[in-house]
């Protein structure tokens, strides 16, 4: 390269650097997102598809590592299970003398990729380094992370989801009878790296059919009589792509609960009005919604960076709503 070219280069990187610095929050949202495609672009041109668990393993460690970074001390980040009393089943009746307060039985959740507990009041039962066993009280988010999301990957997350209602639902229960305070509700959340393909480069699943199968997994699965109590998936995210997220729709008068589907990117307007995308939202809504979740002092000025409240402009392609509870259903959840 001749000099006058190496110094035109070098100008061009000094003015996209100079317009990238916009000082708002917006784009330094849409920046910690963002970080992440470097680092898992790197690993990749190494490992290429020669070894994806470990790929998915490192995606799941980079969000591990991120959480921490903007969530108050008093919570930790975790890899492990959840372990949940219940009641001690018996042939005949308990031994005389049988507290079953302090000698209950106990079932564990499935492995949770990420629990985001509370390590001020609550101690943990198992812990070694970031491998955790902890208390249904102490959960306050668990996150699944997808390196790859087809059907098979979203229906599998759910029913986990659905698994893991069930056991905090049946240990609410307990608590109450035991004269405990009961459960609050945890959030639950999916993040996806990317969507696999086929092998006619199609994909696998997009943001509109995501949420349908997240609808029709709840329905197929779930009965409405055990809702009440019952923790949902709060949000499921395709990194850099869309959100899909549990809200309230309104169908005339009906007010119908289900799952609708966002872009993943941010919106910033220029110095002129103009709105643009300016990078990923999806890992900033993510963090947005476990501090939620925390039931901490929460402002929403340092949360939500999107500058535009309009779901026209820039619509996702596969924007839409599903609903699946509608009316008084929705006070089954309460």
């Amino acid at each position: 390269m001749s000099k006058r070219s190496d110094d035109i280069h070098n100008l061009d990187r000094r003015v996209l650097y100079s317009q990238s610095r916009t000082g708002d929050l917006t784009t330094y949202a849409a920046l910690i997102g963002e970080s992440f495609t470097s680092r898992i672009n790197l690993l990749a041109q190494i490992l290429r598809d020669a070894h994806d668990p470990s790929l998915g393993a490192y995606k799941e460690r980079l969000i591990m590592r991120l959480i921490p970074q903007f969530i108050p001390r008093a919570f930790e980040v975790g890899t492990g299970f959840v372990v949940f009393p219940k009641e001690r089943a018996f042939e005949s009746d308990p031994p005389e003398g049988y507290d079953p307060m302090n000698r209950s039985d106990h079932e564990i959740s499935h492995q949770c990729d990420i629990i985001v507990y509370d390590a001020h009041n609550y101690p943990v039962v198992f812990k070694d380094g970031d491998f955790v066993v902890v208390r249904p009280e102490a959960v306050r988010s668990v996150v699944e992370v997808k390196g790859t999301l087809d059907p098979k990957q979203v229906r599998t997350s759910v029913a986990k989801f659905i698994d893991f209602g069930r056991k905090w639902r049946r240990c609410s229960a307990f608590y109450v009878g035991k004269h405990q305070p009961p459960l609050g509700k945890p959030g639950l959340f999916i993040m996806g790296w990317q969507v696999g393909v086929n092998t006619d480069g199609t994909p696998r699943t997009d943001g509109g059919r995501m949420r349908r199968q997240i609808v029709r997994t709840y329905s197929g699965e779930v009965r409405k009589g055990e809702l009440q109590g019952f923790p949902i998936l709060d949000a499921a995210y395709i990194y850099d792509d869309c959100m899909v997220s549990q809200c309230i729709d309104a169908d005339g008068d009906q007010l119908r609960l289900g799952f609708g589907t966002y872009r993943g990117r941010f919106v910033r307007f220029t110095d002129e009005g103009q709105p643009t995308l300016e990078g990923d939202r999806t890992v900033a809504s993510l963090l947005a919604a476990i501090h939620w979740s925390l039931g901490t002092p929460f402002n929403r000025f340092f949360s939500y960076a999107d500058q535009a409240n309009r779901l026209d402009i820039f619509p996702h392609q596969h924007q839409g709503f599903t609903p699946w509870l509608e009316g008084d259903e929705m006070d089954l959840l309460k």
